[in-house]
């Protein structure tokens, strides 16, 4: 099993600071996976569309005014997508992958730019299921909600692995991966899915982490499954507060030199997540080095 196709969705929103440093964040994590693994990345670029104009949002709504806003965001959807254009082409250039490929097992590593409209989150989605794996570039303070609900999307809606960075990450460093484990359903998909990057790692941390309760029983049995795929994990158990688990994760795997942490998403029941809250948030809110998150 191997990553062959790597999807970094941007949205295309011009003269928005903050969306255009998660997005340089997130193409640049893009390409240095691309790179490391030989796959090809799909950048996409997301430019929201406006509603049709029979939608009854639009009920008593002058013809000229809705043209009006049409060429209006016609007009920032055009100059979003140029800025991405912009990023890709600079970015491409310090990476050199190559562009114009037709798909295939063993094109190497390369990279092309696409252009969707429509809902951000749920195109991001969609494409993302057509995809090994996802990146995005998490900053503690979130460029719009529009951003918010494609990271959501894109974690709960494909199935497929989120790696997610910190806006400032510089560098993707794989000989060095933690994998968190809880012995949960999420936690077994994540390292399932991540496998590509497991196998070709040169070391292994477990990190047994409970939110609550004892520490899962099998951290043991874990460590022989990666021992079957060339392995040889050292373990570590961690006990934890219910609102901490995410930040003692992340501060285990930068203990034991990790580049990448590797984890289940949601692994609590909808209404413990409410009132304790969880990992996957501490996570999504502020990530401190590379996350594979699988929901």
């Amino acid at each position: 099993m191997t990553w062959r196709k790597i999807m970094v969705p941007l949205i295309a929103q011009s003269g928005a600071e903050a969306l255009e440093r998660v997005s340089a964040a997130s193409l640049g994590a893009g390409l240095m996976l691309g790179r490391a693994l030989d796959a090809h990345v799909e950048v996409c670029c997301l430019a929201a569309g406006l509603r049709e104009p029979h939608d009854p949002l639009f009920a008593g709504v002058p013809g000229s005014a809705i043209e009006l806003l049409t060429d209006e965001i016609d007009k920032r959807n055009a100059e979003g997508i140029a800025q991405a254009r912009e990023l890709f082409d600079r970015l491409a250039a310090q990476f050199s992958p190559k562009r114009d490929v037709e798909p295939g097992p063993s094109g190497g590593f390369s990279a092309e730019i696409v252009e969707s409209i429509g809902r951000p989150a749920a195109v991001a989605a969609e494409r993302g299921r057509l995809s090994d794996a996802i990146v995005l570039a998490i900053s503690a303070d979130a460029p719009s909600q529009a951003y918010e609900r494609m990271v959501r999307a894109v974690l709960t809606e494909t199935g497929r692995p989120l790696l997610v960075v910190p806006v400032t990450c510089e560098a993707l460093s794989l000989e060095r991966v933690a994998l968190a484990w809880n012995g949960s359903l999420e936690a077994a998909r994540a390292v399932s899915l991540a496998m590509p990057l497991v196998e070709r790692a040169e070391e292994l941390t477990v990190i047994a982490a409970q939110e609550d309760g004892p520490i899962s029983p099998d951290v043991e049995a874990f460590a022989d499954y990666l021992r079957w795929h060339g392995g040889t994990p050292d373990c570590v158990s961690v006990a934890c507060g219910p609102q901490a688990v995410g930040d003692v994760l992340q501060e285990e795997a930068l203990k034991a030199g990790a580049g990448l942490l590797v984890m289940g998403a949601y692994t609590r029941s909808r209404l413990s997540r409410i009132v304790l809250g969880g990992a996957t948030g501490a996570v999504l809110h502020e990530p401190r080095l590379p996350v594979i998150m699988v929901d």
